[in-house]
C-alpha cells in the first residue's frame, strides 16, 4: 500500500503478466472426464429404467415446444415458490419437500440428457429407431461435442434440457 504523499523516483516499468491458459494435458483430461461422466450416466439409466426413459423420449418427440415451456417454467418457478413457502413457518415442510424433488428432477434430467441427444442423433443418421447401448455412447459423444461449440452448443443442450424436464414434470404430475 502506498502512502498520500508518497513520490516516486527514478523510472517506472511495466511488465505484462503471463496467463497461463492451462496445458492441454489438462484439457484432455477434462474432455476425457466430462465424456466418461456422460456415458456413464447415459448407461446407468439405460440399464435401470430403460423401458421408463424410453416411453419419456417418446413423449418429447410428441410434444416438444410444449414440454419446453413446461419445463422452462418449473425450472424457474419452483425454486422461487420453495423459497417463500420455507419463509413461513407452516409451509417449510412442503417447501423443503418441494425443493429436494425439484433437485432429483433435475439431476434425473441431466443424466438423461446423453441418451436424447443420442436418440435425434441416431435417427438423422438414420441408425435406428430404438435406444440401444450404442445410443448411450452416441448421446454422450454428441453432447460433448455440442458443447465444444461456444453460444449455440450449450443452448441446443440447455433447450434439451428444458424439454426433458417438462416430460419429467407431465409425468411425475
Amino acid at each position: 500500500m502506498r502512502g498520500q504523499n508518497a513520490v516516486v523516483l527514478g523510472t517506472i516499468t511495466h511488465d505484462t503478466a503471463l496467463i497461463s491458459s492451462g496445458s492441454e494435458e489438462n484439457i484432455v483430461q477434462t474432455l476425457l472426464f466430462n465424456l466418461l461422466v456422460l456415458v456413464f450416466s447415459g448407461l446407468t439409466l439405460f440399464f435401470v429404467l430403460r423401458t421408463r426413459v424410453s416411453r419419456l423420449i417418446e413423449t418429447i418427440f410428441e410434444g416438444y415446444g410444449r414440454l419446453g415451456l413446461v419445463g422452462l417454467g418449473m425450472f424457474l418457478a419452483i425454486p422461487f415458490v420453495s423459497i417463500i413457502l420455507m419463509a413461513s413457518v407452516i409451509g417449510f415442510v412442503v417447501g423443503a419437500v418441494l425443493l429436494g424433488i425439484y433437485m432429483v428432477l433435475i439431476l434425473l434430467a441431466m443424466m438423461c440428457i446423453p441418451l436424447c441427444v443420442g436418440l435425434v442423433v441416431q435417427r438423422l443418421l438414420r441408425l435406428g429407431q430404438t435406444m440401444t447401448i450404442f445410443t448411450a455412447i452416441l448421446g454422450a459423444f454428441s453432447v460433448l461435442l455440442l458443447l465444444l461449440i461456444p453460444v449455440l452448443g450449450a443452448f441446443l443442450v440447455f433447450l434439451a434440457f428444458l424439454m426433458i424436464t417438462g416430460a419429467l414434470y407431465t409425468e411425475l404430475y
